[in-house]
């Protein structure tokens, strides 16, 4: 599927988008800490790009988006989320299924509680909604030394391999290290200490109370998320009423197992798109 690369302009810089244009429904795809969009080939280049308009955004600070002039501002939760609600309307974005991937996941649950008329649905994958400090996040990650890496500023090569394999496990590259290496290095740790420290919408409470159709894809083998803490939350509109797992595939699930991550991918958005659009405006409007 052809695709067009552009830049959209915004306070924090230029903000680089992947675009299959087209009259399809629009797929949103968020990326991870120290990746880009980039990370989604396989999508762009699989049946999902027949059915869908897929979209993928480079957020602040990696890939080919700039390095913000403002990091203590532009690299939080709640500062990423609006500049990305606000490219919607420069893409001729109505609403949309976005799909966040661990930061991108995270992100897209900020969205999800302040700017919920902009989804017809919302997946994530590697990013459980947990409270913020100590104790929250150990309740929803397994204990791994590498994940401190992930808010590490400056890593060396051989930090920035381990931090690739424990994202994309055996899949993980040259080209992943390359791009962990390539993120500004203020990026990577100011976007996790603000989710840490609990920035911005509180997730536990926007998966309780949300009319977002949400789906939560889960790698089989993901070495960072419990999935017991996932299956322990309540929802209030979890698609089909449970965690979908991925079989083999770790914490990048549509690297991995891509047929079996497009293929539930699929399902969601069109699935998502036909409930959304039956949902009265107000009920969205009371709730944004």
């Amino acid at each position: 599927m052809p695709v067009s690369r552009f830049s959209i302009l915004t306070r924090d810089g230029a903000i680089a988008v992947t675009d299959t244009g087209g009259p399809g429904r629009p797929l949103v795809m968020l990326h991870g800490a120290g990746a880009s969009g980039a990370v989604f080939s396989s999508q762009f280049e699989g049946p999902l790009a027949d059915h869908f308009r897929i979209i993928a955004i480079d957020l602040p600070g990696h890939g080919r988006s700039d390095r913000s002039t403002r990091p203590d501002m532009a690299y939080t939760l709640p500062n990423t989320a609006q500049m990305l609600a606000g490219l919607f309307p420069h893409l001729g974005i109505e609403r949309a299924v976005v799909y966040g991937w661990s930061l991108g996941g995270h992100i897209v649950l900020e969205m999800m509680a302040r700017f919920p008329a902009l989804f017809a649905g919302a997946a994530i994958s590697g990013a459980p909604p947990f409270a913020p400090g100590t104790l929250g996040t150990l309740r929803a990650f397994h204990l791994n030394p590498t994940s401190l890496l992930a808010g590490k500023q400056k890593l060396s090569y051989n930090e920035a391999a381990r931090l690739a394999r424990m994202f994309y496990g055996e899949d993980a590259g040259q080209h992943h290290i390359a791009m962990i290496l390539a993120t500004d290095p203020e990026a990577r740790p100011r976007l996790m200490r603000s989710i840490v420290r609990g920035e911005g919408a509180d997730p536990r409470k926007t998966v309780r109370t949300s009319p977002v159709p949400l789906a939560i894809f889960h790698g089989a083998h993901d070495p960072a998320i419990r999935l017991g803490y996932l299956e322990g939350l309540h929802y209030a509109n979890l698609w089909e009423g449970r965690i979908h797992i991925v079989p083999h595939s770790g914490h990048a699930p549509f690297l991995g197992a891509p047929h079996s991550f497009d293929a539930l991918l699929h399902r969601f958005a069109s699935s998502a798109a036909i409930a959304r659009s039956a949902m009265p405006e107000p009920f969205l409007t009371r709730h944004a």
